[in-house]
């Protein structure tokens, strides 16, 4: 990305082939796509705009080059306020709103309309994202949760309900500091095959064996042998009880059986 002239280049340099592609085999010509998240721009198809600056309000600028840019490329594009085909630009195009919303978030507007969803805004680097941040502020069912200048790129994150998903993506694309729109993905735990993998294995019908033994772990002791363990931690703390004894390996054991998940630490010294 370069700036001259208040124009901002997004320079796309491809190679003709897919690395390892067969350059004789049907469509593995790829010079004329332009990949990005949120679609496929086949250059063949779509019209370039001859003159970026006079169609579009923010300035920015899609410039496709048949492959590696060289030094002598960007140098000359650099110092021209237009993009000519003399420069080995193959294709240049506006960077429309449509371009910076990336799949995910399109699908969700879709599929979640009853979920709140969290959005990240990635603003260019050059843009005040305060302004960004409070335009945000304004959109229906968004509320703006953290707004980060940095040096490469600046970010406002914010959460929208997800019926409007939609509409708040495509106003936040509409202004010109936005570069892209993406959803952040939910952390969870996924752990629903552990249970029955580890009782029957992977081809035994996803069943419990143990379980159905009426074996679920109550009143069972358990020895667990690691370099250590945090007994005070969230998983094992007992707020009433306080923590389990500790004991050197050599000077006995004693345990708390009405704690309320380790009964016991040893350790090999007293220290």
């Amino acid at each position: 990305m370069r700036t001259t002239r208040r124009i901002t280049w997004l320079l796309l340099g491809v190679a003709a082939c897919a690395p390892g592609a067969d350059a004789t085999g049907p469509d593995r010509d790829r010079s004329h796509l332009i990949e990005l998240g949120s679609q496929i721009i086949d250059t063949r198809l779509v019209r370039p705009d001859t003159a970026p600056a006079s169609t579009t309000g923010d300035g920015y600028v899609l410039v496709k080059f048949p492959g590696p840019v060289t030094a002598a490329q960007l140098q000359a594009l650099s110092a021209s306020a237009q993009i000519y085909t003399g420069l080995g630009a193959s294709w240049t195009g506006v960077y429309r709103p449509g371009y910076k919303i990336a799949r995910g978030a399109a699908d969700l507007a879709a599929l979640a309309p009853a979920d709140t969803i969290t959005v990240m805004a990635t603003v260019f680097p050059d843009a005040d994202v305060s302004r960004v941040a409070a335009a945000a502020a304004q959109l229906p069912g968004a509320t703006v949760v953290g707004a980060d200048a940095g040096q490469q790129v600046s970010r406002v994150r914010l959460r929208v309900a997800g019926a409007d998903l939609a509409a708040a993506t495509s106003a936040l694309a509409n202004l010109a500091e936005v570069f892209w729109i993406d959803v952040e993905g939910r952390r969870q735990l996924l752990n629903d095959t552990t249970i029955w993998v580890g009782q029957s294995g992977l081809n035994a019908g996803m069943t419990t064996p143990v379980f159905d033994h009426g074996i679920h772990g109550e009143g069972q002791v358990v020895g667990y042998i690691d370099t250590g363990i945090d007994a005070d931690m969230c998983y094992f703390r007992d707020t009433a009880r306080g923590l389990p004894p500790t004991n050197a390996c050599d000077g006995g054991t004693t345990v708390d059986l009405n704690q309320r998940k380790v009964i016991g630490v040893d350790f090999l010294t007293s220290t």
